[in-house]
């Protein structure tokens, strides 16, 4: 039931569910299909409930600083440092076929 006095929305109706972050003059699609769970290390500091997120390969502290990158195939994040001392092929010449990418923690192929 409509109120004469109010004005009548103007929102288009979704489809499908948009991704809360997307602007609005371009939403992207979200998909509970496509959404990875993220693996988080956790630092032993017990002066801290849970302790803080830690980077798995050199146990430092994940902040802003340490731009931390998740794999999306596994989910887990490292520091961009070690991502580029173990994930990044040292060589221009070596190619994905003959060393394939694999997860630092689980070994997952990262595509």
């Amino acid at each position: 039931v409509q109120d004469s006095k109010l004005p009548a929305e103007n929102k288009a109706t979704k489809t499908t569910p948009t991704c809360p972050a997307s602007m609005e003059d371009n939403p992207h699609a979200i998909s509970m299909q496509k959404l990875v769970t993220i693996q988080f290390q956790e630092g032993r500091d017990q002066s801290t409930k849970g302790g803080p997120w830690t980077c798995p390969s050199c146990l430092k502290t994940l902040s802003n600083s340490s731009s931390p990158v998740m794999a999306q195939q596994c989910g887990h994040v490292l520091c961009l440092s070690c991502v580029k001392k173990f994930l990044i092929p040292a060589s221009k010449e070596v190619s994905a076929q003959e060393v394939p990418l694999m997860c630092y923690v689980c070994e997952t192929p990262i595509v």
